[in-house]
């Protein structure tokens, strides 16, 4: 049996690099799912205020994201709207 369930990696920037620190899988990839997990994840620290977020071209991650934190950017992957577009277009 297979199941399909969304998972999410947070990632901070280090000195040298960008590190996993969460991962979270939702049972449906839903705007209110993934707002309540990153929800769960502020909680842990009330004064995490991400400057930049980057995501694929997904509104559902996009609209939890805006919900919830004042971020100044939102950085989406070329690569992976190039991807999907060859995907959705080829």
């Amino acid at each position: 049996m297979r199941y399909t369930l969304p998972l999410f990696f947070v990632a901070v920037k280090t000195n040298v690099d960008y590190q996993p620190v969460c991962a979270f899988v939702t049972h449906d990839e839903m705007t209110l799912s993934i707002q309540e997990a990153l929800e769960i994840l502020r909680s842990w620290n009330p004064t995490w205020q991400p400057e930049v977020f980057f995501t694929d071209y997904c509104e559902k991650e996009i609209s939890a994201i805006q919900r919830l934190f004042s971020c100044e950017y939102m950085v989406i992957y070329y690569r992976h709207c190039r991807c999907a577009y060859r995907f959705l277009y080829n």
